[in-house]
């Protein structure tokens, strides 16, 4: 949705009624290409993506819960019994009945609803797509990042001639930067800041103080410390930092200019037309080691995480491999948690409030995993993974999320309690699954 903010700063031609229901209008005047220019395209599709969802839920929905639930109801033979809450559902047919036949076709329905939307979704979004495309800013579109640079290659003379060489044309690179290592730079230039913050806040706080009568700001003075003076403190630290700066800063600009030394295994390469940017990013056996100089398009500047770049390469490894270890733990360890909190949960007496405890406290444990499992899974991929930029841990999370939904949500009733037996069984006799779904699957 977009914000009230986004009407004051004119992103939007609309502005919501300062009331308690002033959204409702604002977001039905909601336009797909105000949404991409005020909040980006990603958070835009994000809106598209639940609209799609209301228009798919609605067509299956409305017509199940009209038609098809009434006819389970009435024809289905009240194959449910006691369960009542079955009576709308498929579980209330019993075996043999002409119903079946209703549901096959029900089935193809919503197969032929849901792909039907899905394409046309998609076909909606492509111009959006390759517009965003066209308005990408002109050193993004033409640059790429490169990953695993080989040692002979580490510096931004060498790394722009191999491009050069492998691209057809002349004068087609026009920058390579690799990525250098200004670990002690970086601590020398954050201390500078914050002194220079410090002393600016100390000024001011002299100005406020002359005006009350006071004397200069102090700091120090506890447990019989000598107190000194701010201004002079944070002055001569600026002082004693500057030079030290430079003489680093002009350090790793000297030692840059050599194969490798602060040169690390990562960086980025800019060309002067969109062209030779793609044709790089399609090239594959440019090296006899395929797993050195691999290209990829860079990530949105705003959005990169610089620290990522200068992790030293075996200490990356041993981190992917502790990620993969945490993250197939957390695979074995769902089921017994979800189980534990269960029971947990049934060992609870609320005395007057315990009829309303029995309907939540079976499926405590899996809500609560549900709802935790991406934070439990990102926290992993951040701590864990180089993601280089921090939109590619949602990546990261969609694709294992899917599979822990597939197995914990539609698989539960196979799996069952015992996680490390349907696993083993799915690797030692893949062929038996087909059957043992078809046995604890509704």
């Amino acid at each position: 949705m977009m914000y009230a903010h986004n009407s004051i700063l004119g992103l939007v031609d609309f502005m919501p009624d300062e009331t308690f229901w002033g959204w409702v209008p604002a977001s039905m005047e909601y336009k797909l290409e105000e949404a991409i220019e005020s909040i980006g395209l990603d958070n835009a599709m994000m809106i598209e993506y639940f609209n799609l969802m209301t228009k798919i839920f609605l067509t299956i929905g409305v017509p199940m819960f009209c038609i098809i639930g009434p006819m389970n109801c009435a024809f289905g033979g009240f194959a449910a019994g006691e369960d009542h809450l079955s009576y709308f559902s498929f579980g209330n047919v019993e075996f043999g009945s002409w119903l079946y036949w209703v549901h096959a076709f029900v089935t193809w329905g919503v197969v032929f609803v849901v792909t039907s939307n899905l394409y046309d979704g998609q076909r909606k979004f492509l111009p959006h797509r390759y517009a965003w495309l066209r308005k990408m800013a002109e050193k993004r579109a033409n640059t790429i990042m490169v990953d695993h640079i080989p040692e002979h290659l580490r510096s931004d003379a060498k790394l722009a001639e191999f491009f050069e060489k492998i691209i057809p044309g002349d004068k087609n690179v026009k920058s390579a930067y690799v990525t250098k290592d200004t670990t002690h730079l970086l601590h020398l230039s954050t201390q500078l800041k914050k002194d220079e913050a410090a002393l600016h806040q100390a000024k001011a706080q002299w100005v406020k103080n002359e005006e009350e009568g006071k004397g200069r700001p102090t700091m120090g003075g506890c447990c019989g410390g000598r107190e000194v003076d701010c201004i002079d403190h944070y002055t001569k630290e600026i002082q004693d930092l500057q030079p030290k700066v430079a003489e680093e800063r002009e350090k790793v600009q000297k030692q840059a200019e050599e194969v490798g030394g602060v040169n690390l295994s990562n960086g980025f390469v800019t060309f002067n037309d969109r062209m030779s940017a793609e044709v790089a990013l399609r090239l594959t056996g440019i090296t006899a080691d395929k797993s050195e100089l691999i290209l990829e398009p860079p990530p949105e500047p705003s959005d990169i995480q610089w620290a990522d770049f200068t992790q030293d390469q075996t200490a990356r490894q041993g981190r992917e491999i502790l990620g993969y270890a945490l993250t197939v733990g957390l695979y074995f360890a769902y089921m017994p948690i979800v189980v534990a909190v269960t029971n947990l949960a049934d060992v609870i007496d609320l005395g007057a409030l315990d009829t309303v405890w029995d309907s939540v406290a079976p499926t405590l444990g899996l809500q609560i995993m549900v709802a935790f499992l991406p934070t439990f899974l990102i926290t992993i991929y951040k701590f864990c993974f180089t993601l280089k930029a921090a939109a590619w841990a949602q990546h990261k999370l969609q694709a294992w999320y899917f599979w822990f939904q597939l197995f914990f949500v539609c698989l539960i009733a196979a799996i069952g309690t015992n996680v490390v037996e349907f696993t083993e069984t799915m690797f030692t006799d893949p062929f038996s699954l087909p059957g043992v779904l078809a046995d604890t699957l509704p």
